[in-house]
């Protein structure tokens, strides 16, 4: 119900869309394709979407993560792995893209990997905590079978931002 909503809510944007002046119709362009990386089945369009913003602002290092992102989800680590590296060559402590490379080696089954970008970014997350690093640092050490670490994390993820539905769906598959 919830795809549902959120495909009902972006129909009409491109035709909006293109009534908007240039620099607005990027922004709003992201905010679309932002939205379809979410979606399963409308990541071409998220693609699409993203590889028009890139081209129009090659160093743009949201529309790059959304990318990684977008990649990650197909299994295309290598093109995803290629974005990330981009963005911690700028920005070396981009806690998104450390978080998303985490994914990507987590996906990959490479567990020791995984752990120790995702404590990188929790180590550069201390004085704001990531809900995010949390929940899939939750992951990792359910990959490794170590479920009262997965619990801790969940439970810090919830800390962070009580309302953040992975880490709640994930703790919840712990206790059932």
């Amino acid at each position: 119900a919830a795809r549902r909503q959120m495909a009902d809510a972006a129909r009409p944007y491109r035709p909006a869309s293109d009534m908007l002046p240039d620099e607005q119709r990027g922004v709003d362009l992201l905010a679309f394709a932002t939205l379809y990386v979410q979606q399963p089945d409308r990541l071409d369009d998220a693609a699409s979407a993203l590889q028009s913003l890139l081209a129009k602002d090659p160093e743009n290092l949201i529309v790059k993560h959304n990318l990684a992102v977008l990649y990650r989800k197909q299994k295309d680590y290598d093109t995803a792995l290629k974005f990330l590296r981009e963005i911690l060559a700028r920005e070396a402590k981009n806690i998104a893209a450390l978080n998303e490379l985490g994914l990507l080696y987590l996906d990959q089954k490479n567990l020791s990997m995984s752990q120790w970008i995702l404590g990188k970014a929790m180590q550069y997350s201390k004085k704001t905590p990531n809900a995010d690093v949390f929940n899939n640092m939750g992951l990792l050490w359910m990959a490794k079978g170590e479920t009262p670490g997965a619990v801790q994390m969940f439970q810090k993820a919830l800390g962070a931002n009580p309302g953040h539905n992975g880490a709640r769906k994930n703790l919840g598959a712990l206790y059932v």
